[in-house]
């Protein structure tokens, strides 16, 4: 894979999205992290980018209704990431993507970015 595909992260806890940033760039993607999902909207609005990795659980603006936001003006896969077991039903209610459980595998993310891609089949992740 060679930095064609851009993946756009959210997540507020900054050792996390450090980790999610080395293992996304290591498995050959581009990455553009942020901490909120203010500032992953008002980015989006005239980005390209691939797919949204996003911590459902974010202060202020939380990744459902980020990616909600998104979404309003262009489709992107996403891949929803949180600690709480619970909210892979309030996802489910956002349509499409993936749910990881806090703590993932390494492989288990980047299977799901490149699932929620076409890359490969759907799968149940976390």
């Amino acid at each position: 894979m060679n930095h064609s595909h851009h993946v756009l992260v959210t997540e507020d806890n900054p050792d996390i999205l450090h980790h999610i940033k080395k293992l996304i760039v290591d498995a050959g993607f581009s990455v553009t992290p942020f901490e909120t999902g203010e500032r992953a909207v008002e980015f989006a609005s005239d980005a390209s980018f691939d797919v949204v990795v996003a911590d459902v659980n974010l202060p202020g603006m939380d990744g459902i209704e980020s990616v909600t936001s998104i979404r309003r003006s262009k489709y992107t896969p996403v891949v929803f990431i949180s600690a709480d077991p619970a909210d892979r039903s309030r996802v489910a209610r956002v349509g499409d993507g993936a749910f990881l459980e806090k703590p993932f595998s390494p492989f288990d993310l980047i299977t799901a970015i490149k699932s929620v891609l076409g890359f490969l089949p759907s799968a149940e992740f976390g």
